[in-house]
């Protein structure tokens, strides 16, 4: 948009408006300023003092401070120092993109730290020894790769890797400038030039003279081909590159009272200039005065040291308190606090010259300052409360609760009728007359006198409508009546009529009346007077906008036949037509809606020269409704934090390395702005992590997402803003991953391959070596019965044999008892094969016990002497393998010395002595000769059994000294 001015002197010549409320000083209300913002430095953290100012590639405001160098990102403002000590003279952003700052004693660039903050690293340390005192660098300039400082006795030059001195002897340097093929200087004795062709070269310009004695305070390329010079006795002098003429102002005795500062160039034909007591002057090419911003119009201190002027058509103020930041480029124009406006505003009225405002406090009369020429507003004393003011035929008229006032241009009250209550009667056919109705009377007024007409019983008007001889009246509890004739009738609203809680105004559209009204369950808060039927319908044009529908409708106006506005709650909207179809627009004036309890608006007037609302915090006047805001911001991810508070990305620049956590880092905080300056504070926000969320969020002006248990992956965190315009930014990504925790590592799935490797194939060892083993019991019972009981078994068949043959005529008695015998031996020898196999057994005291029992019922029956030395309990294991060859041994070493020893006496051992079973059973009977001795089956398997359990055994016996068997068993 296009940025231009008037004044009151330039008023017949028909030049542009820029940011006034009228057309003319003289016969309007005069300028006012857009929002403006102050930062205190309580709220930015640093020193009062602010002396520069600029913006990087990602949109952050850098600001040269009394302590160093401060950061704005939109949300959060961060300092540092420039080198230990120095305040911030110059920031410069190269076309790299690199910041290049300058203080006091050092000068160098931002770069980022091992978490991607940024900090300051120094050029000047490089190159400059300790005992060297380093200049203070004011401003920095770049053509062709090269970086020029210049300072206070010349100029260095730096090419990214070695650093050029060039200095002067001529004293010291005040403020330059830029031109295309050189770098103009203040000097003492006038103006030089540092020539970028011929380095080194430091020139004096002919007829600069005039700035001899004088600091050059000001050097501005604010043209082609011209650079503006300014000190505080010639004021402002341009240059066009061969003569030097004065820049005459009509306020160059304000600006030698207040000393020019600095210039910024807001358009081609726009200038503001820093004072330091007088605040800002802005001025048009010609020198002509366009209005100031100063402590009596909003201005935080009239000390102001610099001007920034960005791409959002901001001006920003360095102050000698704080920082202020000032909308330029903005068809709203703001009445409030700073211009005497300090309640509500609960309506006002224009007329050529004037506006009288009245607030909740009471009527307050605009009147143009001098020299300001911006719009400030005085209380008026009033007779008694004023409900409502208005002009009609360039005359203010005031209502309170008692009757009608004339307001002069003095502000002097004069009463004209008494009636009480009376509400001013809407009605736009009539021009030459105005009307107002009460409970009991509508009365007309033609500017001279009343006519008065008696009104049949109707409810309390709070607001009414008068077309031809139908008046309508709405009271906000009751609804709406039509009186026509002496005829009173009340109009239904709709088929949901006691979900209405107020009704709100009544008034045209089109020739069509409406009412809006406001209800919790009321899903189109807007109605239309069907005549045909005197019913209120909400299925009307309005109704076809989805965007439109409300449960509450405070106010409307129609503009024209193209526009009307609407006010709900905390939504503006503005209706509009557009190839003949209605459409919605609440983005272009966003400012207008406050959004909070504490910024409504609740008053609508249009004028010929736009739109004015009243609200909460003062008085707006919107000039143009279709503002386009066509600036591209970027949206920043400014920090992410683990567990909420270790930063490990600081948001300056891309990552230094890959962000890679462990398992254990996965609650993440992530931190973000919009470099949308404007409103910041009404900047919204989605995000979305890829890999983790299934779609963007809400809109939210949250400035900070928390995530938790985020499960290890590659991520991807996206943020995109809006502005207080409804306008996207450049959203801003960067991706992470969360490392597995060490159990699901590929070297832990390895490890659990081999593992479960390990167990299936230990499983499988178990299994065939239960088979195995289960195979070797059948092996060992197979064996048992055929050595124990085969023989026997085999013995009987003989013996049957024997007793069928016919050879065998006697004793036949004799083998039926020696069948009847082995057939004993048999079942004994199955019985004790039976019991050492089953698992019920496999307790050492059921073992020991039956060995007990067997050697005393043995040896008691043959009236054997005996001793039995048997432990009560033998630690370790008894498995069926060993109970079983253990028994065996034991039966069979008993049985031998009993029936083939003849013995008299048998000594049993059975003991646990040192990891071992030791078994000792010893006879004194006859012994045996062992080598002569045929091996039966006996001998054999006690060997045979001993070897299976790992036992070692041993034999002692002799003829005539008896026997004695000896087993030891590992357990």
């Amino acid at each position: 948009m296009k940025i231009e001015f008037n004044t009151a002197s330039l008023c017949l010549k028909g030049v542009a408006v820029f940011f006034i409320t009228f057309l003319c000083i003289e016969s309007t209300l005069g300028q006012g300023f857009s929002l403006h913002t102050y930062y205190s430095p309580q709220e930015y953290g640093s020193h009062v003092q602010n002396w520069t100012a600029a913006k990087d590639t990602n949109g952050f405001i850098y600001i040269g401070n009394g302590s160093g160098l401060i950061t704005f990102n939109g949300v959060e403002w961060e300092g540092t120092h420039i080198g230990e000590t120095g305040r911030g003279n110059s920031i410069f952003t190269s076309s790299t993109g690199k910041i290049y700052a300058s203080g006091s004693t050092d000068f160098g660039y931002l770069a980022p730290d091992s978490t991607s903050s940024f900090s300051y690293e120094s050029i000047s340390q490089k190159f400059y020894s300790e005992e060297e005192r380093v200049p203070g660098q004011f401003e920095t300039y770049e053509q062709g790769g090269s970086l020029f400082f210049r300072h206070s006795w010349g100029i260095n030059k730096y090419d990214g890797q070695n650093l050029t001195k060039f200095g002067i002897d001529k004293g010291i340097l005040g403020h330059s400038a830029r031109m295309a093929d050189s770098i103009l200087i203040g000097a003492p004795r006038g103006i030089v030039s540092f020539s970028l062709d011929r380095e080194g070269s430091f020139n004096f310009k002919k007829g600069s003279e005039i700035f001899a004695g004088k600091h050059v305070w000001i050097a501005n390329n604010y043209k082609p081909g011209h650079v503006l010079f300014g000190d505080w006795g010639n004021l402002l002098i341009d240059y066009d590159g061969s003569s030097f003429r004065p820049f005459i102002t009509e306020v160059d005795g304000y600006l030698r009272e207040h000393r020019i500062y600095d210039f910024e160039v807001i358009s081609d034909s726009v200038y503001a200039i820093a004072t330091l007591s007088g605040g800002v002057v802005f001025i048009n090419e010609k020198g002509e005065l366009l209005k100031m911003f100063t402590e009596k119009n909003g201005l935080a201190t009239n000390q102001v040291y610099d001007l920034y002027f960005d791409e959002e058509k901001i001006l920003w103020l360095g102050l000698q308190k704080g920082i202020q930041k000032l909308l330029l480029d903005e068809t709203l124009i703001i009445y409030n606090e700073s211009s005497g406006l300090n309640d509500i505003v609960t309506g006002f009225a224009f007329n050529a010259q004037k506006v009288f405002v009245n607030t909740t406090f009471g009527l307050f009369r605009g009147e143009v300052i001098q020299p300001e020429r911006t719009m400030e507003f005085t209380e008026v004393d009033t007779p008694e409360s004023i409900v409502h003011v208005f002009s009609w035929k360039n005359l203010f008229y005031a209502l309170s609760s008692n009757g009608l006032y004339k307001i002069d241009e003095e502000g002097s009250f004069e009463k004209l009728i008494n009636d009480p209550y009376l509400i001013k009667v809407k009605s736009k056919y009539e021009t030459d007359r105005i009307s107002f109705v009460n409970q009991t009377h509508l009365i007309h007024f033609d500017g001279s006198r009343f006519e008065k007409l008696s009104l049949p019983d109707i409810h309390t008007p709070g607001d009414a409508l008068l077309t031809g001889d139908s008046l309508f009246v709405l009271n906000p509890s009751t609804g709406l009546q039509l009186v026509v004739n002496g005829t009173v009738t009340s109009i239904p609203f709709g088929t949901n009529e006691e979900a209405i809680n107020l009704y709100n105004e009544i008034d045209s559209i089109n020739n069509d009346i409406y009412v809006a009204v406001e209800g919790d369950d009321v899903e189109i808060s807007f109605y239309k007077f069907e005549r045909e039927v005197s019913f209120m319908s909400n299925e009307h044009f309005l109704s076809k906008i989805p965007e439109f529908n409300s449960n509450q409708v405070v106010t409307f106006q129609q503009c024209s036949d193209s526009e009307i506005w609407f006010i709900g709650g905390l939504r503006i909207v503005r209706i509009f037509k557009e190839a003949k179809e209605w459409k919605l627009d609440e983005s272009s004036f966003g400012l207008l809606n406050g959004g909070s309890a504490s910024e409504i608006i609740n008053t609508i007037n249009c004028e010929s020269n736009g739109v004015w609302f009243g609200g909460t915090i003062g008085l707006f006047h919107l000039k143009e409704p279709d503002f386009n805001y066509d600036t591209d911001f970027k949206t920043n991810i400014t920090g992410i934090y683990i567990n909420r508070d270790s930063l490990i990305y600081g948001g300056f620049g891309e990552p230094q390395q890959p962000i890679i956590l462990p398992y254990a880092n996965n609650e993440l905080r992530f931190s973000y702005a919009a470099a949308s300056y404007v409103a910041p504070d009404r900047n919204q926000y989605q995000v979305k992590l890829e890999g983790f969320d299934s779609d963007w969020s809400t809109w939210t002006s949250e400035t900070q997402k928390d995530y938790t248990n985020i499960p290890e992956g590659e991520y991807m965190f996206r943020v995109r803003s809006k502005n207080v315009y409804d306008v996207a930014g450049i959203a801003d990504a960067i991706p992470f991953e969360i490392l597995p925790p060490w159990y699901r590592t590929w070297w832990a799935y390895l490890l659990y391959t081999f593992t479960i490797a390990g167990i299936l194939y230990l499983a499988y060892k178990i299994r065939i070596n239960q088979i195995l083993r289960v195979q070797r019991i059948r092996n060992n019972i197979a064996s048992d019965l055929h050595d124990e009981v085969s023989a026997t078994l085999s013995s009987i068949s003989y013996f049957a044999e024997a007793i069928k043959s016919d050879k065998v005529k006697k004793d036949k008695n004799r083998f039926v008892n020696l069948i009847a015998n082995s057939a004993d031996d048999a079942k004994e020898k199955i019985t004790d094969i039976v019991w050492a196999i089953n698992p019920e057994h496999d307790d050492w005291p059921a073992f020991l016990s039956k060995c007990r029992r067997f050697t005393s019922d043995l040896l008691e029956s043959k009236e054997m002497e005996y001793s039995l030395k048997i432990d009560e309990f033998i630690p370790g294991k008894l498995d069926m393998q060993l109970r079983q060859h253990l028994w065996l041994i034991f039966k069979e070493m008993v049985t031998n010395a009993v029936r083939h020893s003849k013995a008299t006496q048998l000594d049993v051992i059975m003991k646990y002595e040192e990891g071992e079973l030791k078994l000792v059973v010893q006879d004194n009977g006859e012994g045996m000769d062992v080598d002569s001795v045929r091996k039966g089956n006996g001998l054999v398997n006690i060997h045979k059994r001993a070897e299976q359990i790992d036992g070692e055994i041993s034999l002692k016996t002799s003829e005539g000294f008896g026997t004695r068997w000896m087993l030891k068993v590992p357990l």
